[in-house]
């Protein structure tokens, strides 16, 4: 019934995050270079932070349970 809806919140996010991911972990990437890390541990910290939001997404995904019947819609006849 809502899946126009749902399938453009999804798409949204997922450009959101495919355009701005990028951009904000290599700025940070930059920062951390400057800082006087050296160029190959400036992306340590990134991909540690990438793996942790990869876990989140792992346990939440593994939290989803089905929706209950009751909730299921129904036509109405």
């Amino acid at each position: 019934m809502h899946v126009a809806a749902i399938h453009g919140r999804l798409l949204t996010a997922w450009s959101t995050a495919g355009i701005l991911g990028p951009v904000l972990l290599t700025r940070w990437a930059e920062y951390q270079k400057q800082a006087g890390v050296p160029k190959n541990e400036s992306y340590n910290r990134v991909f540690l932070f990438m793996s942790g939001l990869l876990l989140i997404g792992l346990v939440s995904n593994l939290m989803m349970s089905s929706v209950d019947s009751k909730h299921h819609y129904r036509e109405e006849s």
